[in-house]
């Protein structure tokens, strides 16, 4: 969802030395993670990915009980054609593999969990490097399924 869907890059506080502060990230309530703003390229893509017939669900990482629920608020407001069902957010990131299922296509920005994801599934998951090259590579698994 972050750095795919959701422009968490932008918003979310940094460090002196410029990383994330996931300190602070923490003390924030649902109503920041509600509103992280889409990027763009990630609506465009959801949208299209959609429009191809699949099932779309959802993915995501984050271990703070405002922070699931601000994300779960956030998909509501934002993809309300989505069922519950599919909507799965974990405590990490590399917990993503252990929930999804072997039919399954992960698009993730983090190279770390496309990683365990194919380890366990083999060649399910696409580094998400921009909306045309991640369409290209999610209609290519699409096929060969």
């Amino acid at each position: 969802m972050d750095g795919v869907l959701t422009d968490f890059e932008s918003v979310a506080p940094k460090t002196e030395d410029g990383k994330v502060d996931w300190k602070k990230i923490k003390t924030y309530g649902k109503e920041w993670w509600s509103s992280i703003p889409w990027l763009e390229e990630g609506k465009k893509l959801i949208t299209e990915v959609m429009d191809l017939g699949v099932t779309v669900g959802i993915l995501s990482a984050i271990f703070t009980p405002a922070g699931k629920a601000g994300k779960r608020d956030w998909i509501k407001k934002n993809l309300p054609m989505l069922d519950e069902a599919d909507i799965k957010i974990v405590n990490r990131g590399y917990l993503k593999s252990f929930v999804a299922c072997s039919n399954d296509i992960l698009v993730d920005d983090q190279p770390r969990y496309i990683d365990a994801f194919n380890k366990r599934f083999g060649n399910g998951a696409i580094l998400y490097t921009g909306f045309e090259s991640t369409l290209e590579e999610i209609k290519k698994k699409l096929e060969a399924v």
